[in-house]
């Protein structure tokens, strides 16, 4: 996430910050209007791949719960496996995940760009 930043940091043109100063923007002023508003997409795909990596925790729930398959990654891990060895169920539990995963960006971006209207 770090590097999505500093990216995002680093693709702010120097000529924007100095045009906010020749206009007379308080530091304050020209974080919330010029590196944030420039910033937002780099945000958005750190959203993004947070909320995929979130979906995928599998060791921290199996190692805590065992075989009780409190998540959907260790249901499919189950079935997938040596007792059951149901690929099948694996693979409609697997795209259940996938739909889940992009029902929530889906919503997370539609989110966004009424956010983005709004502010307009």
């Amino acid at each position: 996430m770090t590097l999505i930043f500093l990216a995002g940091l680093e693709s702010i043109p120097e000529d924007v910050y100095e045009a906010a100063d020749v206009d007379g923007a308080a530091p304050w002023q020209r974080f919330l209007r010029v590196t944030l508003p420039l910033v937002a997409p780099y945000v958005t795909m750190a959203v993004i791949l947070r909320a995929i990596d979130a979906f995928r925790i599998f060791e921290l729930a199996l190692v805590m719960a065992g075989r009780i398959e409190p998540v959907l990654g260790t249901f499919i891990w189950s079935r997938y496996g040596p007792p059951t060895s149901d690929p099948f169920t694996a693979a409609a539990g697997a795209i259940v995940l996938f739909l889940l995963i992009m029902v929530f960006i889906a919503l997370y971006l539609r989110l966004i760009a009424f956010r983005a209207e709004e502010a307009r």
